[in-house]
């Protein structure tokens, strides 16, 4: 079954996304019971496909959460001194050395020390907080009542938004855009990207500032996928998706 099935599908209320929470992921660990265990125990075993323990699972989730907090809170953290950071993949990865620690003997280590304090709100931040300030050279502090604020997600992942639009070539000739809003044929592949891209970036820019975005930037990507035939010969265009990331540059003023 294809993404745009699945997408009509959902459009129709014929199935729905689900996904699994490190609020299930502390449900399956014991850690918490609050909700249906039963629940987050199946999610874990469909995401799991059997490869390994769902407890392995659910431990490496609770470790990509604190990654995250604290990759992002040390990522806004250099912004705030108005540091150039404009390779942010090389940053990124040089903060992810230090997060992940090597077990090897002998490795070396870049330990980092946040310089102030770390407060935890939200309700499943006592899970997480602790660990996370630890590995950024700082104590973590949770305030009485913490549970009632729900700003860890806020911590977890900056902004982002993305969003996929599938082209394909019709037996006429013709090439079909499957937009949001419905379908539409165009009489060249250059067109009917040309057109997808005017339609998706006001589109998905008004739902990014619904989304809490302040200052939405819309990039996107090309993927043009084709096949051999005739033993080699011909190159036949199979599909193109065009894939739009949001990101909101108001945060990097943070």
């Amino acid at each position: 079954m294809s993404y745009i099935q699945l997408e009509e599908m959902e459009s129709k209320g014929l199935v729905s996304y689900s996904g699994l929470t490190p609020t299930d992921a502390l449900h399956v660990l014991g850690r918490l019971d609050k909700w249906n265990v039963d629940a987050s125990i199946a999610g874990a075993k469909v995401l799991s496909r059997d490869r390994f323990e769902i407890k392995e699972l659910c431990q490496n989730v609770c470790n990509e959460v604190i990654r995250k907090i604290a990759l992002n809170v040390l990522r806004k953290s250099f912004l705030r001194t108005n540091a150039d950071l404009k390779d942010m993949k090389g940053f990124e990865s040089f903060i992810n050395m230090g997060l992940r620690r090597s077990e090897k003997c002998g490795a070396p280590e870049i330990r980092y020390n946040l310089n102030a304090a770390l407060v935890g709100v939200g309700a499943p931040t006592w899970a997480f907080i602790e660990e996370a300030g630890a590995i950024m050279g700082e104590k973590a502090y949770l305030p009485q009542n913490a549970e009632v604020a729900g700003a860890v997600g806020a911590a977890v992942g900056a902004f982002s938004l993305r969003y996929s639009v599938w082209i394909t070539p019709l037996t006429t000739g013709y090439y079909r855009v499957h937009l949001p809003s419905g379908i539409k044929d165009y009489t060249s592949l250059k067109e009917a990207v040309d057109e997808a891209v005017k339609y998706m970036k006001p589109w998905i820019e008004e739902r990014a500032r619904k989304s809490g975005a302040i200052a939405p930037v819309i990039e996107y990507k090309q993927e043009d996928e084709e096949a051999w035939v005739q033993g080699g010969l011909r190159r036949v265009h199979l599909w193109t998706q065009l894939w739009f990331n949001v990101i909101d540059s108001s945060e990097a003023e943070v």
